[in-house]
């Protein structure tokens, strides 16, 4: 490995370490529940879930799994809870999903990642990643890049081989 791989593996190994360097913008997933898989995104306009739960009260189990999973990478507010909505059996099927991350698969998403001297911008999508770093360009992975697949590894379509 050079000089400038191990530079960059070891950046890669502190990012991932510190998740508040990230900041989802948008992402799409789908997500595989106890009784089907559903549509799961997150845009400027908000959350969307294809389940009946989230068409009738705007929020559930799979949201809310999102939102545990992603923690503070997600700066958002965290959806409330609505009259009607059985809030503790969702509650409790969000905490056991989120010990089950590989129920959730990113097929597209776009962070700021706040490195050491600038925000860089990260977009994944079908399995190709992209960085507005100058090192990304040259190279074609970068340590903001090789963070994210560390910290989302069991939710990603595709990984690569690179370890951290």
């Amino acid at each position: 490995m050079d000089d400038m791989m191990t530079h960059e593996m070891e950046k890669a190994k502190l990012y991932a370490g510190e998740k508040h360097r990230v900041t989802f913008h948008n992402f799409d997933a789908n997500f595989r529940g106890d009784n089907g898989t559903y549509k799961i995104s997150l845009s400027a306009e908000g959350w969307y879930c294809s389940c009946s739960g989230y068409r009738d009260h705007g929020m559930c189990p799979h949201v809310m799994t999102i939102e545990r999973i992603l923690g503070h990478m997600i700066k958002r507010p965290l959806m409330p809870y609505v009259k009607g909505q059985n809030v503790v059996s969702d509650v409790d099927k969000s905490i056991r999903y989120a010990t089950e991350p590989r129920r959730v698969t990113l097929h597209s998403f776009d962070v700021a990642f706040q490195g050491n001297r600038d925000t860089y911008y990260v977009t994944y999508e079908d399995g190709e990643w992209n960085c507005d770093s100058d090192f990304f360009g040259a190279q074609g992975y970068s340590a903001h890049t090789i963070a994210m697949e560390h910290i989302l590894k069991e939710m990603l379509e595709e990984t690569s081989d690179v370890t951290i």
